[in-house]
C-alpha cells in the first residue's frame, strides 16, 4: 500500500484520536468545531480505507504516518 498524503490538520486530529481523545476533546485542544474534527477523521478514514477510527489509527501506524502512542507511567 503506498503512503497516502494526510494534511497537516489530518495528522493533528488523527494524532490526538490515537491517544484516545474524543471528537469534542480534540476540537477544544486544536480550536476546532466537532462537526470539522468529524469531517477530519471521515477524510482520514477514507484515504485509508479504514472502516473507523480506530482501524484509522492502526493502518496509519502501520504505514508509518504516525508513531504508537506514547505511554504515561501512573
Amino acid at each position: 500500500m503506498e503512503k497516502p498524503v494526510l494534511s497537516e490538520r489530518e495528522l493533528q486530529v488523527l494524532l490526538l484520536a490515537a491517544e484516545g481523545y474524543q471528537t469534542g476533546q480534540i476540537g477544544n485542544q486544536i480550536g476546532l468545531s466537532q462537526h470539522t474534527v468529524r469531517t477530519h477523521l471521515q477524510n482520514v478514514r477514507q484515504k485509508l480505507s479504514a472502516l473507523n477510527t480506530t482501524n484509522a489509527v492502526w493502518e496509519a501506524m502501520r504505514c508509518g504516518l504516525i508513531e504508537p502512542p506514547k505511554k504515561y507511567d501512573d
